[in-house]
Parts: C-alpha cells; sequence; structure tokens
C-alpha cells in the first residue's frame, strides 16, 4: 500500500513539477533569467555576467506543457532544439552547430505523424528529403516546407530535395 501511495504522488507531483519550470537550473556561474510572454508563456533562460545567453532556454506554454526546448553556447542555439505543440507532442525536432541546423530535421503533424524529414548542413538543406500526408504516406514536399529554400530544386515526384551534403565530420 506504501508503494502505491509513493508512486501516486510521483505521478501527480511530475506533470506540474516539470510544466512549472521548477525542474529548470543553470549551472554555476550562469544566472537564471525568467521571463512571461504576452501570450502568458513562461521562458527560462541561462546568460553569462555579459548577457549572453548560454547552456539552456525553456519555455511552457499556458497550460502548463512545454513549448520550447533549446540548448546554447556562446549565445547561439547548439545542440538539441525541439518545439512542441500544446498537447505536448514535438513539432519540430533537430540540431544545431552554433546557429546552424545539422543533421536530420524532423517535422510532425498534429497527429503526431511525421510530416517531412531531412538533413542540414551549414544551414542548407541536403541530401533526399521526405514529404508525408497526415496519415502518414509519402507525399509532395511543397514550397511551403520549412526544410526548403531557393537552392533546392524539387525532383519529379517532389518527394526529394536531391542536393549533395559534404561528408559526415
Amino acid at each position: 500500500m506504501r508503494m502505491i501511495m509513493i508512486i501516486f504522488c510521483v505521478l501527480v507531483a511530475l506533470p506540474s513539477l516539470a510544466g512549472s519550470g521548477d525542474d529548470f537550473q543553470c549551472p554555476e556561474g550562469l544566472i537564471e533569467k525568467t521571463n512571461t510572454t504576452k501570450d502568458q508563456r513562461l521562458e527560462k533562460w541561462c546568460e553569462t555576467n555579459e548577457g549572453k545567453r548560454e547552456y539552456l532556454f525553456r519555455a511552457w506554454y499556458k497550460n502548463g506543457s512545454e513549448w520550447q526546448y533549446k540548448q546554447l553556447k556562446n549565445g547561439h542555439q547548439h545542440g538539441l532544439s525541439v518545439l512542441y505543440t500544446s498537447n505536448g507532442s514535438p513539432s519540430v525536432k533537430g540540431k544545431f552547430d552554433m546557429g546552424k541546423k545539422i543533421g536530420i530535421w524532423t517535422r510532425w503533424w498534429g497527429n503526431n505523424q511525421i510530416k517531412s524529414e531531412g538533413r542540414w548542413a551549414a544551414y542548407k538543406p541536403c541530401g533526399p528529403f521526405k514529404c508525408y500526408d497526415h496519415k502518414g504516406k509519402p507525399a509532395p514536399c511543397g514550397k511551403n516546407l520549412l526544410f526548403m529554400h531557393a537552392g533546392c530544386k524539387q525532383a519529379e515526384n517532389g518527394a526529394d530535395c536531391p542536393l549533395e551534403c559534404p561528408a559526415e565530420k
């Protein structure tokens, strides 16, 4: 019985703890900053004494679910970056290298089906890009795709972006 009560308390406490930003901590030597946006989103980040954002930025929707998670280095996005929907599902996920998109980036539809995914190098899309409709079936990427830019020529079926990728480091 005691174990059930402990599990219940943990399950009840975790969502409120995660959504409130109470678990946010800056490493020693960095200053924690907090802001509430006009639309009532809570933002927290770490800053150096010189005012540069460093280490981590997180933000939460008014309902308490996480909205944004970004790792930072020397004032740039560096490492994992995730945007979430208001119900807590990821909507965009990828990595940065000193402010430039790198690696595989993925977008999701609101029903958690993958919308698109493709590789970035030095803030340019490269290699094949795959796009899907809201049911998960392959679909043309179209011009409004987050991953596309003016230098990307769509293949005949619209499913690929055949730019060459630089060699992996």
